[in-house]
């Protein structure tokens, strides 16, 4: 049995499920989130965002870089 392969480009769903067929009417979407959010830091995002402020106080190439480092870690964390 040989299967041949047609390729069809949709813009919405409503144009996939008429190509296809498929009755539509009692579809039913969901969204399942089973994201856990465990904290593997010490600090809070929001700790860091304070370092940050302070580090860009200092005004000098030191302080922009620990500035810059902060924020990456609250981002991180």
């Amino acid at each position: 049995m040989w299967l041949i392969k047609k390729e069809i480009i949709v813009n919405t769903s409503k144009e996939l499920f008429n190509i296809a067929e498929l009755d539509y009417k009692y579809l039913s979407i969901g969204f399942i989130d089973n994201m856990n959010f465990i904290s593997f830091f010490e600090l809070n995002p929001n700790a860091y965002l304070s370092f940050a402020k302070t580090d860009l106080k200092q005004k000098d190439d030191r302080g922009l870089i620990n500035a810059l480092s902060n924020s990456k870690r609250a981002i991180d964390c």
